[in-house]
Formats: structure tokens, sequence, C-alpha cells
């Protein structure tokens, strides 16, 4: 089992998410976003929570959390929280995904 680490909530997040899932592969998911991920995900408000909550199921979200330092010689990253709190979390493999060029 490996742990992926996805930064990041715009539409090249998700399509990762997704096809990490569908692979069916025993990966453990931390998915970071600084925003809100209903959002980045453009969740309808009446759906948010229920579409947060199917999520959350398979992936470990990390809701307004800033990816403040990538250390890939320790495989880790340090995040600040939205309470200002960091973070640290290991990964084995890591994914960036830019924001949406809109």
């Amino acid at each position: 089992m490996a742990k992926i680490i996805i930064v990041g909530a715009a539409h090249g997040g998700r399509e990762t998410v997704n096809g990490l899932l569908a692979a069916n592969t025993d990966n453990e998911i931390h998915w970071y976003e600084h925003g809100q991920f209903a959002t980045a995900l453009d969740w309808a408000p009446a759906d948010a929570e229920k579409e947060r909550l199917a999520l959350s199921q398979q992936v470990t979200l990390f809701d307004q959390t800033t990816v403040t330092r990538i250390t890939p010689a320790t495989h880790t990253i340090t995040a600040r929280n939205q309470r200002g709190q960091l973070q640290t979390d290991h990964y084995d493999r890591f994914k960036t995904v830019p924001a949406s060029m809109s």
C-alpha cells in the first residue's frame, strides 16, 4: 500500500483522485486544499455535505490547509491548517495539481 498526497482540488486534483479510486488499488490518499473543497470542486450547496461524506470514506480530506513545505529527501510535507497549526505528513508518492487557468 502506498500513501499518496495530492495538493490542489481543482479539476486536475479531482481527476487524479478519481483515477486512483477507479484503479481499485490499496492506496491511502491524503488530499490537501488551501481553500474549501466545496468551492474548488464546484459542489452545489445542497449537495456539499453529501459529497464530502462520500469522498471522505475513501480519502482523508484536509480542507483549508495550505502545504507550506515539501521535503523530497524525507518524503514529508508541512502544512498549516485554518487555525494556524502546523502538521507534518509522510508520503510514498506526491502529486501537486496546478490551479485551473480560467
